[in-house]
């Protein structure tokens, strides 16, 4: 059973990282090259969303391995497993810019070693893309001390971090920040704390858990989008107590499972990237805008599949455990 949730959970996340590629590609193609471009894929931050869901489910899933490895081994690898592909995206991208694809991107050598340590608030993101990460490190670190004291279990802490999430996700709609980003400059994440919630929703059925769960779902629809969110989180918490056997099939095809799995690689290096071969396409006018955006996904979805294939070759050479 663990292995068909992790080939449906590889389904979602192909599916997913195509709708944030498409939006960036799309519905930012009139903002970045004052071009209309027809049909648009929109709400892209909504795919972010469901990606930071996903990632707080999963940490709070195997948080058992901290009380069998310790925290530092922990931590590592689930250090390893986000830092080989975007070392090897943060090479690729340096590369394409030197060759003058990438024109957004910082050529200083020292941002650019920097950018490689993946240090929250020391490395500068090389690309826009890559924040997703930094925040994911962020998490990981206020994580350990949760599960250190087993606070991640405990409702009371968690209604308590839902509490400051709010009030500071109010204020900052209203004021665009708040004194609270002293308090919580996103180590706590709403939507990642929305996953742990679901994985205690569903072992521990009590009230207060599912409370807590539904609560923070309808903020998050406040936030991102009253349809999409509630949507998913159903469809997410069924996939994951077994009640759409035929949705996970489907997820757990083949296509969608092969996108998913270089799916963070392709987050990883299709931003700006991308945008500098629209911008090469344009001026060469090679085809309609219309086809531009689909064809640079194409082309660098191949990318993406050979620089995962590539990895997760050296890595089994080497005699490592597969850190994708």
């Amino acid at each position: 059973m663990a292995m068909e949730r992790m080939r449906w959970l590889d389904g979602i996340r192909g599916i997913l990282c195509l709708w944030i590629v498409l939006f960036h590609y799309t519905y930012r193609f009139p903002q970045i090259f004052g071009e209309k471009i027809g049909f648009s894929f929109d709400n892209g931050k909504v795919g972010v969303a469901f990606f930071f869901i996903i990632s707080g489910y999963l940490a709070q899933a195997t948080a058992y391995k901290f009380y069998e490895l310790g925290a530092a081994k922990w931590f590592v690898g689930k250090w390893k497993r986000l830092f080989f592909p975007y070392a090897l995206s943060c090479v690729f991208i340096y590369c394409m810019a030197c060759l003058g694809f990438g024109g957004r991107v910082d050529l200083d050598v020292t941002n650019f070693i920097k950018s490689l340590l993946m240090v929250p608030y020391f490395s500068p993101l090389l690309d826009g893309a890559h924040w997703y990460v930094i925040s994911l490190i962020r998490f990981y670190i206020i994580f350990l001390i949760m599960i250190k004291f087993r606070l991640n279990e405990k409702s009371w802490f968690l209604c308590l971090l839902l509490v400051l999430c709010v009030v500071h996700g109010l204020l900052k709609l209203e004021y665009g920040e708040s004194l609270l980003s002293c308090i919580i400059p996103s180590f706590v994440e709403i939507r990642i704390l929305m996953g742990i919630m679901i994985f205690n929703a569903v072992k521990t059925k009590k009230k207060m858990d599912v409370l807590l769960a539904v609560f923070t779902m309808f903020f998050i629809a406040y936030t991102n989008h009253w349809i999409y969110v509630p949507l998913f989180v159903l469809l997410f918490t069924l996939l994951i107590v077994g009640k759409c056997v035929f949705v996970a099939k489907i997820l757990s095809c083949r296509f969608f499972v092969g996108l998913g799995s270089f799916s963070y690689m392709l987050y990883l290096i299709h931003q700006d990237v991308g945008y500098s071969m629209m911008l090469f396409l344009i001026e060469k006018n090679v085809l309609p805008t219309f086809f531009l955006p689909y064809l640079v996904l194409l082309g660098m979805c191949f990318i993406a599949f050979l620089m995962n294939y590539g990895l997760e070759k050296a890595i089994s050479f080497t005699g490592k455990k597969r850190c994708l």
